[in-house]
């Protein structure tokens, strides 16, 4: 029975041993460094485990051995990086000292050494004409250190570093000048901190000297015409650019002298573009009619912009002696006269959805007399604003007895081009949908002579529309004509004009979101908030600004 029981007892005893879970102590290093400061001696280390991470939170023993003095024993606690520091003893002392880590349940033990001499001078660092703002279009700058000590001002390594990286080294010279070169595109971020740190050596102490600085970018504007024959106006476009990228909301103005004219905002990509009527730029009827476009930042870290000038001066059209070509013109006129009946309609077929730059817009395909009917209907579907090709489906759905029936449908190719397949005789109804922009329908007929071949059409982007409906209710409530706010910054200044907060709140949030969130707004999301920035409109109209605002 004892031998039953004592193998029943070892059964257990290995069933609870399965559950036990080994754990494996990692391997640790300790660095130091001691340096003699102006009156005392700093000590500097790190512990580091097995894969070079520092430890965070442990405690290192230290013992401080001085000539004819009884040890010192210190602790130190590592931070986050596993870096720690102390000050161990006078400067003009040689010390030894020992530091230990006594390990843990994850760690081994470790122990380093260092003699820390004593004699070293301390260097003073000072910058001579250090500028402030970084220009990115400059290739590089020279910058300049120079160094003191009672140790020589000469052969001390001047190292150069931003936001923590190395920027650049260079030693000084019989005079204490260290010159560094600063490429101002590898500085890390548009506002940070210019470190320079001298290295010690046998005769002199380590310093270290720091300078705050803005990496300003110079942006590039563009700014080009194009005048529409026969309506008396110009179309301007153009791009702003800093550092090869485009810059989005920005406010971009068009100046004739110092006469505004009108402000646009950029894209996602840079690009602006607005039309302006003849007289809108016609200001003295002596002067010249040059127009400029002009960017002002509201950020250090951006410089202003103008454009080159454009001269918009209307041309001069020459005499007329059109009669001289009238003997010409007749069998023409006869031919013209002839082929009226066959000749389709070329104008564009607009939709009721307004006269905006982004507005969806339907052109028909050129007029062409065809040898027969088509029974096909084919176009391209762009973006209203990039101009880009979208993928959408378009449904088409045959009208009888002013009822829609069973549809059919197709889809864009990569380049936003489509094409039915053939389709029976009669009236459709066509739909076209394409995801973040907005629906558009319209009647077709099948068969036609060709001008339901080669349509364009346009659709607005959901998030444009949201935008543009609530950039009068921040330009009310700021104010300003050329510069708008940020939504955040506009919801704000509305809390001061209106009583109901919680209103303005909501409408800066639900903008922010349709505007900014993953998942772009549906129609009937913009359509509300475009009645709530008018009604907010409203009110705004009957609220004088704030003082002090």
């Amino acid at each position: 029975m004892r031998i039953v029981s004592a193998a029943l007892a070892l059964l257990s005893s290995a069933a609870a041993g399965a559950q036990l879970r080994l754990r494996v102590q990692s391997n640790t290093q300790l660095q130091l460094a001691g340096e003699p400061q102006a009156e005392h001696t700093h000590l500097s280390g790190r512990l580091l485990d097995s894969l070079g991470e520092g430890i965070a939170g442990a405690t290192v023993r230290i013992r401080v051995h001085e000539y004819a003095q009884p040890p010192r024993r210190l602790r130190a606690t590592t931070h986050r990086d596993g870096s720690f520091e102390t000050v161990v003893g006078r400067s003009n002392s040689t010390l030894r000292v020992d530091a230990s880590f006594p390990g843990s349940e994850l760690f081994k033990p470790s122990e380093a050494s260092t003699l820390v001499r004593a004699g070293r001078r301390g260097v003073a660092l000072t910058w001579s004409d250090m500028p402030r703002v970084l220009r990115s279009a400059e290739p590089a700058y020279e910058l300049e250190v120079r160094a003191t000590s009672e140790g020589g001002p000469e052969d001390i390594v001047i190292d150069l570093t931003a936001e923590g990286h190395f920027l650049a080294s260079a030693t000084t010279d019989n005079r204490g000048v260290a010159r560094l070169a600063v490429v101002p595109r590898r500085l890390p971020t548009d506002t940070g901190t210019l470190v320079a740190r001298s290295r010690a050596d046998d005769r002199r102490s380590s310093a270290t000297l720091s300078r705050a600085f803005v990496r300003q970018a110079q942006p590039e504007l563009t700014l080009q015409a194009k005048r529409l024959p026969g309506t008396g106006s110009v179309v301007l476009t153009g791009q702003l650019i800093a550092d090869d990228t485009g810059l989005p909301g920005q406010a971009v103005g068009i100046f004739r002298g110092d006469v505004h004219i009108k402000t646009a905002l950029t894209d996602d990509y840079g690009r602006y573009q607005m039309r302006l009527s003849d007289a809108a730029l016609q200001h003295d009827e002596t002067a010249n009619q040059a127009a400029q476009a002009r960017f002002r930042s509201t950020t250090p870290a951006l410089a202003h912009a103008n454009s080159p000038s454009l001269d918009l001066t209307p041309p001069v059209p020459p005499p007329s002696r059109w009669w001289l070509l009238l003997p010409a013109l007749l069998p023409l006129v006869w031919f013209a006269l002839r082929r009226h009946t066959e000749r389709m309609d070329e104008r564009p077929l607009r939709t009721s959805h307004g006269d905006t730059p982004n507005a969806p817009i339907v052109e028909r395909g050129r007029a062409r007399r065809l040898a027969k009917e088509v029974d096909r209907i084919s176009g391209t579907v762009l973006c209203a604003g990039s101009h880009q090709p979208l993928t959408a489906s378009i449904t088409l759905s045959p009208m009888a007895d002013g009822e829609t029936h069973a549809s059919g449908s197709c889809h864009t190719a990569a380049d936003g081009r489509f094409e039915s397949a053939p389709l029976p005789p009669s009236r459709y109804r066509m739909r076209v949908d394409s995801p973040g922009h907005e629906q558009l329908s319209l009647l077709v007929e099948v068969p036609h002579r060709g001008e339901w071949t080669g349509l364009t059409i346009r659709l607005r982007n959901l998030r444009d529309m949201a935008w543009n409906s609530y950039a009068p209710v921040a330009r009310a409530a700021s104010g300003a004509q050329e510069t708008l706010p940020t939504i955040r910054e506009a919801a704000g200044l509305l809390k001061h004009r209106l009583e109901d907060h919680a209103k303005a709140e909501a409408l800066g949030s639900r903008v922010e979101r349709a505007v900014y969130g993953p998942v772009p707004p549906g129609p009937y999301e913009v359509a509300e908030i475009s009645e709530s920035a008018a009604k907010t409109l409203d009110e705004l109209g009957d609220t004088p600004p704030k003082s002090g605002r």
